[in-house]
């Protein structure tokens, strides 16, 4: 019995680290999410959508749903770079846009 009781609570005990490690990841997601928007807006390329995201993606941490969070945070990191690169790459160089000449 007593050794039953045992795996038992070990059981319990690495379930508990593997939620506690998802969650440390889903934080790390977010402030991943949190820098490349961040780089984005200082060269004029944060997309509308970033920032709600990454709102979001807290909200569903703060509420247990890590995958979720997880998620969010990595589609707000994507959002982040491609911001930063578009706004670095070849759109940079034809601002004003041609049509506006």
């Amino acid at each position: 019995m007593t050794k039953l009781l045992s795996i038992a609570l070990g059981s319990v005990l690495l379930a508990g680290v593997g939620i506690s490690a998802q969650a440390a990841d889903a934080n790390h997601a977010i402030e991943a999410a949190k820098a490349a928007q961040k780089q984005a807006a200082l060269v004029g390329g944060e997309w509308r959508d970033t920032g709600a995201m990454i709102k979001e993606a807290e909200a569903a941490a703060a509420a247990g749903d890590v995958k979720k969070a997880t998620h969010l945070a990595e589609m707000a990191t994507a959002q982040g770079r491609m911001g930063y690169e578009q706004a670095m790459g070849e759109q940079k160089k034809q601002f004003p846009p041609s049509y506006m000449n």
